[in-house]
Parts: structure tokens; sequence; C-alpha cells
């Protein structure tokens, strides 16, 4: 007697996740700009894991021994971008020399990374693994003689996958560089803004600009930006969320006066500019850069005023131990 068949059931396969290790990535823009006073690195703080967690982490990391002050940002794989920076940073430590040269730091960056691509990048076979290993880092250089700034020298190099290339921001050359998700953004309003030949202010407030920018225009990279300008008489300064944001309000003016100058500029007819004549619109740009300079002025004054308690505080507390 013949049986009756079992029950056909349909199934999908469930796609493989993989090891949680192999997915865990960055997604970041991570900016460093050569400019007249030295150079910043800025990045966002927010990493993404299999593309539904995340976390805030810190992507860039500072050091300083008696020969060398330095940053290390990275952008990638997670894991693994910590690693090589770990590496990297590591040896810089160990350097003694009294006065380190640029090709010494390029050298020993160069070898680093290759070794580290060929340990643990390269023997991922696969193209979608090797993705999925990626790394980029952005590595700021200063160096000192005697624990003090060398004047005008803060170098700045870039790591794509196992490529190294020196930043030096020479005339007829690019003076700055981006890595991660929002990178093409940011080096896309670089491209259209930022000279190497502005201030202080310039450089901080552009860097502080385009992080604004990519965060807001770029899903995976958060609105929590922070940045480290490495002076080139050897002080550092930290500008984080609370400091950035004390300029929002001129970075919408500043949104203003693009989208009014480019109506100036591009409207074919005069006669629709009458509303707004050339003295109005030279005294409009005149505002916008008074309105950078102030903020610019409040928060120097409102860091002057920060390091003067810290210092009245420390005299007060070494006075009462006495």
């Amino acid at each position: 007697m013949p049986t009756s068949s079992l029950p056909t059931i349909l199934t999908q396969n469930k796609p493989g996740t993989g090891h949680w290790r192999k997915m865990e990535r960055f997604v970041t823009v991570i900016i460093g700009m050569h400019g007249y006073p030295g150079v910043v690195l800025g990045a966002d703080t927010e990493e993404t894991i299999s593309g539904y967690s995340k976390r805030t982490v810190d992507k860039v990391g500072q050091w300083k021994n008696e020969c060398l002050c330095f940053g290390i940002g990275g952008a990638g794989a997670g894991h693994y971008a910590d690693a090589l920076a770990d590496k990297i940073a590591i040896k810089l430590l160990q350097i003694k020399v009294p006065e380190p040269n640029a090709d010494m730091l390029t050298a020993v960056i160069e070898q680093l990374v290759l070794e580290f691509h060929q340990d643990h990048i390269f023997p991922r076979a696969s193209a979608s693994s090797a993705t999925d290993s990626a790394v980029q880092l952005i590595i700021v250089v200063q160096p000192l003689l005697g624990g003090c700034a060398e004047q005008g020298q803060v170098w700045v190099w870039q790591t794509c996958d196992s490529a190294v290339t020196h930043i030096t921001g020479e005339r007829g050359s690019r003076s700055y560089t981006s890595a991660g998700i929002g990178s093409h953004l940011a080096n896309y309003l670089l491209d259209r803004l930022f000279t190497s030949a502005g201030g202080e202010s310039h450089l901080v407030l552009m860097a502080a600009y385009v992080l604004r920018e990519v965060g807001a225009n770029i899903s995976q990279v958060n609105k929590e930006p922070y940045i480290s300008l490495f002076r080139s008489n050897g002080t550092t300064e930290w500008f984080g969320l609370y400091e950035l944001k004390q300029f929002d309000e001129f970075f919408k003016e500043y949104d203003r006066l693009i989208k009014e100058v480019s109506h100036f500029v591009f409207d074919p007819n005069p006669e629709k500019r009458c509303s707004l004549p050339d003295r109005q619109m030279q005294q409009y740009i005149l505002e916008v850069r008074d309105a950078a300079e102030r903020e610019w002025g409040n928060y120097i004054a409102s860091t002057r005023r920060i390091h003067d308690y810290i210092r009245q505080s420390g005299a007060q507390k070494s006075a009462g131990q006495q």
C-alpha cells in the first residue's frame, strides 16, 4: 500500500553573518589639514558595527615623548585601525633621535603598515574579506627639540591599505586629506573652501564647518565632532562638542551668505539684483566676516578665563599645602 509523501517544507537559507569582528568598522570622516599656524586633525565620534549597532569612540589618539608629539586617526575596520594605530604609536614613542626628519619617519611608517598588512590583511584572500578589513589612517607628527617644538615643523601622512602618502602641503600639492565614508564630501568642500594661507581661526573654523556638513549629510557620520590643533609653536589644543557648538550661529549665517553670493554672481540679469546692490553685498560679506571674528574672539576669551582659573586654583592649592 503506497504511503503518502511527507509534506514539503520550503525554507529560506539564513544569510551567514560571519564573525562579528569581521564586520566591525568605523564609518567616519577624519580630516588632516595643513595651514600656516599648524595642522588640525578632526573626526566624528560614531562607530557602527555590522550596520546596526552604534557606539561612541575616540577615533583620534594623541601621544608625546621628548622627541615627538603626534596624533593618529583611524577609519575603516575599527579593530584593525586601532591595532595598526597602536603599533605605530608604540614605535614612534620609542624614537629617541634628537632631530628626527620626515624621511626617516616615512620609512618607519611604511615598514609598519606593510608588515601589518602582510600579517593580518593579505592572508584574507577573498575580495570581500579584504574590503571588510580595509584601514585608513591619518598621522600628524610634530618634531620636538628638548621637549619644545621645532618652529614650523608639522608633518602629515595618510595610509590607504598598504600605501603611505606624505601630505607635504607644499605649493602645487594638496594641503589636506580625509579618510572614511565621509571623505568624498569632505574633500569636495575643502577643494572649494580651504586655503592653507589662512590663520588659526580659518584652520579650525573650516575643519569645524566641514565636519558639521558631513555629519548633516552622511547618515553614518554623527554630529559630535572634535578637533585636535597642533600649532607650529609646539602647543596643542582640543576642541570638543561644547566648544564647536559655539560657532553654530555663525555657520548658519555663512550658509545664508553663500546662497546670496550665488544669486548675486550667477544671476544673468543685473536688473534682478537691484534689491541687493554691490555696496550692500560688500557690507553683508563684511558683517559675516566680523561675526566670525567676534565668535572666535569670544572663544579665545573664554579659554583664557578657564586657563586663568585653573592657574589660580593651582596656585591657591599649592599655597595651602605650604
